[in-house]
């Protein structure tokens, strides 16, 4: 296994596999599912593994919003036979919701509220709770078999009033699709 990590390693960040199938997934959308089930297919089926890819997507991007963009579209092809390790919905749900809890604590520390910076926070955490709903359908026996993760989604869901109204609104909306998400996998579990 270590091996098969390092040959990854390898391939992805310093031969620069990462970045050239991003500039393809740029110029030829149409090759996006091939690719990254390719991805995902190479990379070790390990926490190493995942957390990798995870690291290596991040060097890629200097923006956080970028990246989120470009990880919510690898949600979107993970294979079937991935969602069900235990260690990938765990790194991703608490690496969404790390994201959530520093921009959070950026925005409450912020002085000004009509910088760029301030707008970019609102922006990085309305798309994370998008992101979150979107991890919640992924893995949602996850999310019933955790009681800690419950309650932090939970809470991010239920922002202050004194958050900005876009946050409350995505909130609110991202609060439903979870809802909506847990109540069609309940049905057809009961089925």
């Amino acid at each position: 296994t270590k091996i098969l990590q390092n040959i990854f390693e390898d391939f992805l960040t310093n031969m620069g596999a990462l970045s050239g199938i991003i500039v393809c997934l740029k110029s030829h959308p149409h090759l996006t599912s091939t690719a990254i089930s390719t991805i995902f297919n190479t990379i070790p089926h390990t926490p190493n593994g995942v957390q990798l890819l995870i690291d290596a997507l991040q060097k890629q991007y200097s923006e956080i919003n970028d990246f989120l963009r470009t990880f919510y579209l690898f949600l979107e092809y993970v294979p079937s036979s991935l969602t069900k390790l235990p260690f990938l919905s765990n790194t991703l749900f608490n690496m969404t919701l790390d994201i959530i809890n520093a921009t959070s604590n950026e925005m409450n520390n912020s002085t000004t509220v009509d910088d760029a910076n301030h707008n970019n926070n609102i922006e990085t955490i309305s798309f994370t709770l998008s992101l979150l709903s979107q991890l919640v359908d992924l893995f949602p026996h996850n999310f019933y078999d955790s009681p800690p993760l419950t309650a932090a989604v939970t809470n991010f869901t239920n922002p202050p009033s004194t958050a900005p109204l876009q946050i409350q609104i995505t909130a609110i909306s991202t609060l439903f699709k979870i809802i909506s998400t847990l109540t069609v996998q309940s049905t057809q579990s009961t089925q």
